[in-house]
């Protein structure tokens, strides 16, 4: 059976649909391979920050159990800090004054 030219006026037609829907599909593909490495990326960095924050806490635990074990010697060198302060005469308070304009704020114009 024989193509007619009727039928080639249809194909052609058609070809140029088909096409742009290849290319549409070709280019969903690589658009959700790109999402998915998007998704894949912010996992992996979420789990590095959530690992690195444990560290940090786990860090902090170790020094507040430090602190608690020199106490003692915190508190003798806090007695000694404050036995230098008395010897120190105290300083004399700087009072400073701020103009403010007594106008600023009291009007407003609601006309527009």
């Amino acid at each position: 059976m024989a193509i007619q030219p009727i039928d080639l006026q249809t194909i052609f037609a058609q070809q140029e649909r088909v096409s742009k829907n290849a290319a549409f599909q070709q280019q969903g593909v690589l658009l959700k391979q790109s999402v998915e490495q998007a998704e894949e990326l912010k996992k992996t960095t979420e789990q590095k920050k959530t690992v690195e924050m444990a560290q940090q806490e786990e860090n902090s635990l170790g020094r507040l159990k430090e602190r608690n074990g020199n106490r003692q010697q915190d508190e003798s060198e806090s007695s000694e800090k404050k036995e230098e302060q008395e010897k120190m005469p105290e300083e004399i308070p700087v009072k400073v004054t701020y103009f403010k304009d007594p106008k600023l704020g009291n009007h407003i114009d609601i006309s527009g």
